[in-house]
């Protein structure tokens, strides 16, 4: 424990990590710093301030009421300090980080939004550690701003507050903190915020506009109104920042109300489209031709709202098809599956009996089920969506399953609008090699090399109204007058059709096989 005096408190840095969090009001902004200054004139500074190579850690608050006290009211009152590392264990927590998050998180009043700023600084600070520590620590950082949590100086100097060393180093430049790093989970939850506020949060972060970023964490925008704020040029979020609070919601929610509007126009001008082209239709769908069928409808989501609702709606990516279309798109003869078959059938985690209704109108019986977990969090009307399902389905003497079952739950971060991981078209094509597939809905423009379905060798079909065309906006094929001949696919806006020679060559596994004892349930 050692005792510092004004001049000496003066020369402290504060910690990059200390800046994660915004300093109290001071006494032009609301009057709590104000009452901090009159408490240490009167009764000293009652806790240590604790430091970390030489820079505080924790105490920044005190720190900058003492040198108020001593310059406003004459009194100058010694500050104890101690270093972090002197702390018991009990006090220290896991690291210097997980200190400051304890300590600030249990006695500081912030709002949702201001925890949401910290948390997206803390997402970055790790981030930044990581890939410091990747890269050898020292190399590749010489400009010292990669990791840095960000707190902006504004207003913080003008009470003393000095500048502080780049983040991730000491005052000679080493690496000093480590933290383990967290999911955007983990950090949300310790912040008591949404992941949709953390998400906001980090966007908000990585656009940099420091003023926008020290107006949140001052208390004056939330991040909500601060993600509308984005959608303007850094110019003008600066200036709309000028305004008063008020004034700052009200521009924001005007632009919420323009994209709204934006995005009504989108779904609009799409419905004209689908309604000059009439029905929208592929062609001819292949028929009685695949063992194995993969489909992905084009599922017509219901909407909370008109106004709103339909911000997300596949609607505004591609033409949707009511339940009763998709029932009848495979019914009986115009199946293009073998009597004997597979369906792998993409459904939304809000449609387990549609999927079922649709499977079994195909001919098929649901028997398992694959899920994607997209790893972000969405909306949702029950619950927040985060997964989708692939329900597995079968008819009639079905091809043998995988001899290795895999697992039943895949974790991949969603990409595009509807587009699924490549991980399940090449697990259908490692199971079942050079047997014929078809994708229904199939989209060639989202295929991209190695993916198994460009393969000759997997035998892949895709039919759909953008399986021939990454350009869904072109004129509709017309129907073809009458369905091929059976046991045949029709070549007609399917893509790559296979040919009916390698249709006969394709050896299809015997239906009487072998059970594997690994095969899915």
């Amino acid at each position: 424990m050692q005792v510092i005096s004004p001049s000496a408190l003066a020369e402290l840095q504060a910690h990059p990590l200390a800046n994660l969090f915004p300093m109290i009001p001071d006494v032009e902004t609301g009057g709590e710093f104000d009452e901090l200054v009159q408490s240490v004139a009167l009764n000293g500074v009652a806790q240590p301030i604790i430091l970390h190579d030489g820079m505080i850690l924790d105490g920044r608050n005190r720190r900058a009421a003492a040198l108020a006290a001593f310059e406003k009211h004459g009194v100058e009152t010694p500050v104890r300090a101690r270093d972090w590392s002197s702390l018991p264990k009990a006090e220290r927590c896991a690291s210097p980080l997980d200190y400051v998050l304890v300590n600030n998180l249990s006695r500081r009043h912030l709002t949702a939004s201001q925890r949401a700023i910290v948390a997206a600084n803390v997402v970055t600070w790790e981030r930044g550690m990581n890939q410091h520590s990747a890269r050898g620590g020292e190399r590749g950082d010489q400009d010292g701003s990669r990791g840095e949590p960000g707190a902006s100086p504004t207003g913080k100097q003008a009470r003393g507050e000095p500048g502080t060393s780049p983040a991730g180093t000491s005052k000679n430049g080493s690496a000093h903190v480590q933290p383990q790093p967290e999911t955007v989970r983990e950090v949300a939850t310790r912040f008591s915020i949404s992941e949709r506020a953390l998400h906001a949060a980090k966007r908000i972060r990585e656009r940099g506009v420091e003023e926008l970023d020290q107006a949140i964490r001052d208390g004056r925008v939330t991040v909500r109104a601060g993600a509308e704020l984005l959608k303007l040029d850094d110019r003008a979020i600066r200036d709309a920042l000028l305004k008063p609070e008020r004034e700052i919601v009200a521009e924001a929610k005007a632009i919420r109300t323009r994209n709204m509007a934006y995005s009504r126009e989108k779904r609009i001008e799409m419905a004209k489209r689908v309604a000059a082209k009439g029905t929208v239709t592929a062609g001819a769908m292949p028929s009685s031709a695949f063992p194995i069928v993969y489909a992905d409808p084009p599922w017509q989501n219901e909407v909370w709202g008109e106004e709103t609702g339909h911000d997300k709606s596949p609607e505004n990516h591609y033409p949707t098809m009511p339940l009763a279309d998709i029932c009848a798109l495979c019914v009986g003869d115009r199946s293009p599956a073998t009597k004997d078959a597979l369906l792998f059938l993409w459904r939304t985690g809000n449609r387990s009996v549609h999927g079922v209704e649709v499977a079994r109108a195909w001919g098929f019986e649901p028997v398992a089920e694959l899920v994607w977990d997209k790893v972000d969090i969405g909306p949702g009307k029950w619950v927040r969506d985060r997964h989708e399902v692939l329900m597995i389905c079968r008819r009639g003497n079905a091809l043998p399953l995988w001899e290795n079952a895999p697992d039943s739950v895949y974790r991949e971060k969603k990409g595009p609008h509807s587009v699924k991981p490549v991980h399940f078209a090449q697990l259908i094509s490692d199971g079942w090699p050079g047997v014929p597939k078809i994708e229904l809905f199939g989209r060639r423009d989202f295929l991209k090399p190695g993916d198994p379905r460009l393969d000759p060798a997997n035998a892949w079909t895709l039919w759909g109204f953008e399986a021939d065309s990454p350009d869904a906006s072109r004129a509709a094929p017309p129907a073809a007058p009458a369905g091929p001949p059976a046991g045949r696919p029709a070549n007609n806006h399917c893509w790559p059709a296979a040919s009916s020679a390698a249709k006969r060559k394709a050896k299809v596994p015997a239906t009487k096989a072998k059970r594997r004892t690994g095969r899915a349930k």
